[in-house]
Order: structure tokens, then C-alpha cells, then sequence
């Protein structure tokens, strides 16, 4: 066993220094990655109400039939859902900076419970590649975003 193995098992936070502030992360945990997918959850509207809202947009334009194919492909949309972490649209959005806002703050919210999104977006809004590195693997975000499903 490696000594990143202990410091994930025992939940030791690790210190990441960002510009020039020293921040401690914690690992993501499962109820960190059941809240990142809540999130992802989030960033989609619901397919009915994107349905709903072209139907009486079209009014009078669109045939019943066009009308029912547009629900049949909202149905479609809603029984596969949000991305699920894991795969590549789930990763493309945690990598995005409203994704990187997130898990910084959950990582760090954990030790320092004053500790804001707000505060987090605007540290994370002047990270830099490797900063973001840095958070990606102190967190453990970098396993979640690379999850091969």
C-alpha cells in the first residue's frame, strides 16, 4: 500500500497552494459524488418542459403528429436522463469551470465549514492548468471524471 492509499482511507486532507493561498483538500467521498451528480442533474431541463414549451411556441404550425413525435423523443430523453458521472459528458461538465467550482468547494467545505461557493468561484476563476491538476487530484476528482463506464 502506497502512503496515497492511507491518506484516502484515513481522510487525511491534502494541502494545495493556489495563488499563493494555501487551501486543504479532502477526498470526494460517495455522498460527495451522489452531490456532484445531483449537480450535473441540475445543469439539464427537464425534456417534457422543453417539449411543452416548443409545442405551444408552434402553435397552429406543428400537425399532432409532429406534436407526438416531439414528446416521443422527450420520453426517450428523460428514461436515459442527466449524464451520469463517469461518462464523457458528465466529465466534460465537471471539468468546466461551474464543475471545478464544485468540487473545490466540496473538497474544501468538509474542513472549513464558513467556506462558500462563492468563495470558491472566485478562486477558482483564476486557476491555472496546473492548479486545477493539483485540485482535480487532491480531491479525487480525476478518478470520478475518469470513471469508465
Amino acid at each position: 500500500m502506497n502512503t496515497d492509499d492511507l491518506t484516502i482511507a484515513a481522510a487525511t486532507p491534502r494541502t494545495v497552494k493556489i495563488g499563493g493561498e494555501e487551501f486543504r483538500l479532502h477526498f470526494l467521498t460517495h455522498a460527495d459524488i451522489a452531490s456532484l451528480q445531483a449537480w450535473i442533474n441540475s445543469q439539464f431541463r427537464d425534456p417534457f418542459e422543453i417539449a411543452s414549451e416548443q409545442i405551444a411556441e408552434h402553435s397552429g404550425r406543428w400537425t399532432v403528429a409532429q406534436q407526438q413525435y416531439l414528446l416521443a423523443q422527450a420520453m426517450k430523453e428523460a428514461v436515459i436522463g442527466p449524464p451520469k458521472i463517469g461518462t464523457p459528458k458528465a466529465s466534460e461538465l465537471l471539468v468546466s469551470q461551474e464543475g471545478q467550482i464544485e468540487i473545490f468547494y466540496l473538497s474544501v467545505v468538509k474542513g472549513d465549514p464558513s467556506f462558500t461557493r462563492e468563495r470558491a468561484r472566485d478562486v477558482v476563476i483564476d486557476f491555472n492548468a496546473a492548479e486545477q491538476s493539483a485540485v482535480f487530484a487532491a480531491s479525487g476528482a480525476d478518478m470520478v471524471a475518469d470513471d469508465p463506464k
